[in-house]
């Protein structure tokens, strides 16, 4: 890989943050012949997938409430070492503990995973390219107060060579089962 730069960057203008929904799918290899592939653009779009292939991995979606999901993302680069990875962070909340939520929650915690994030501009981000996402905290319980969270706030975590990936919303969707 060459490390030279093409463009540079203009400010673009303000926007808003959050997440709107998480979509959480097993994961199944890191290629398209050990599990789901995809289809990387061109140019311009040299960080944005157009299409998934391979074994066909479901999306199930997570909705997240105003202000409660995040998804994060910190560059690692060691000098000394010569290395350079990013690592990704997603967390949720998800609220009225119930034996099914439980359940959900003990899953999530022993599985490996991808997760697809839909943020509250419409833009879907990949996480868990090609390393599996896995859970690395989970917080819950009743609460106390009236005001207080009954259910669960869920911590993923990965790591990959490559920032973050877009994704088209044809190519989420085409992964995503429906509600």
């Amino acid at each position: 890989m060459s490390c030279l730069i093409t463009e540079g960057y203009q400010i673009a203008c303000k926007g808003i943050a959050g997440v709107q929904a998480v979509f959480i799918g097993e994961w199944n290899g890191s290629t398209a012949s050990s599990g789901l592939g995809y289809t990387i653009g061109t140019g311009s779009s040299d960080y944005q997938i157009t299409a998934f292939t391979g074994a066909t991995v479901s999306f199930y979606e997570f909705q997240q409430t105003i202000e409660t999901g995040s998804l994060t993302e910190a560059g690692n680069f060691n000098v000394q070492n010569g290395t350079a990875f990013y690592e990704q962070t997603v967390e949720i909340t998800v609220h009225n503990t119930t034996a099914t939520l439980i359940e959900q929650v003990n899953v999530l915690g022993r599985g490996r995973w991808r997760i697809l994030v839909l943020d509250v501009n419409g833009n879907y981000f990949l996480v868990g390219k090609v390393n599996p996402v896995m859970v690395s905290a989970a917080a819950g319980g009743l609460g106390k107060a009236f005001g207080d969270l009954n259910g669960f706030t869920i911590t993923f975590t990965g790591k990959e060579y490559d920032a973050l990936t877009q994704v088209t919303a044809a190519a989420a969707l085409s992964v995503i089962v429906s509600a």
